[in-house]
């Protein structure tokens, strides 16, 4: 896995005047973007949980030319491999790279997962994980829990990964900002009246996406170091040895 990340630099852009698109996601795609080209080149890639059809999101793998297997519960989604996350249908390291994005809110025992996909790794490779924190509640088909910091770094260590980086994504204002996207959708997909109240809304909320990936950046002021307990999420990459 020696190839460094080709594209660094995707930003927001036009994106912050997409209402269906979340900083949530966005934070999902920059993170993709950025880990996911340094894989060893014509590696097999194993997406957990991936869609292969109504794909979420702005990145996509298919142009890197690695060899991909997405395996997922529901066949609607037409994997290549119906299978479960907890007891995957695989030998022992066949894979030179791991993706579990945004599924591991969904599973029963999220060290479970992990483990197999640590034990279909060859050593060396790695796994890609995202997963929200403050975020609503979304059945897929159920949702257990959001899960912090201090959890991945046990359950990684537990799997038997080495942890390489766990990063919060956004902060307090990417967070209010997606609250209030969840709540101009909704008015707007329920129908709810007040035109002039959606306009106000939704000019307010595409100045606020735009700031709040500037607000959130760390900074010296010690006052404002509240803003890192709220996080839309984690990603995180991790190395089996």
């Amino acid at each position: 896995m020696s190839r460094e990340p080709v594209d660094k630099k995707f930003e927001l852009g036009e994106k912050a005047l997409d209402l269906n698109y979340s900083l949530r996601r966005f934070f999902v795609d920059r993170f993709h973007f950025r880990h996911v080209p340094g894989f060893k080149p014509d590696g097999r890639v194993l997406n957990l949980g991936g869609l292969r059809i109504l794909r979420r999101g702005v990145f996509r793998i298919d142009p890197y030319g690695f060899r991909v297997v997405h395996l997922n519960l529901s066949p609607k989604f037409k994997p290549e491999v119906v299978g479960d996350g907890a007891d995957l249908p695989f030998p022992d390291g066949v894979f030179d790279a791991v993706i579990i994005s945004e599924v591991l809110e969904h599973v029963p025992d999220p060290g479970l997962v992990l483990s197999e996909a640590a034990r279909v790794l060859l050593p060396g490779g790695r796994v890609l994980i995202t997963a929200p924190f403050n975020n609503p509640i979304h059945a897929d088909p159920v949702d257990f829990a959001r899960y912090t910091k201090t959890f991945y770094e046990r359950e990684l260590d537990r799997a038997g990964l080495e942890s390489l980086v766990i990063e919060s994504q956004g902060h307090f204002f990417s967070v209010l900002a997606d609250m209030l996207r969840d709540w101009l959708v909704h008015r707007r997909a329920k129908g709810l009246s007040g035109r002039g109240l959606n306009r106000l809304a939704a000019w307010g909320l595409v100045r606020l996406r735009a700031k709040a990936l500037e607000w959130d950046k760390p900074g010296a002021d010690p006052a404002r170091s509240y803003q890192k307990n709220y996080t839309t999420g984690f990603g995180i990459v991790a190395r089996k040895p």
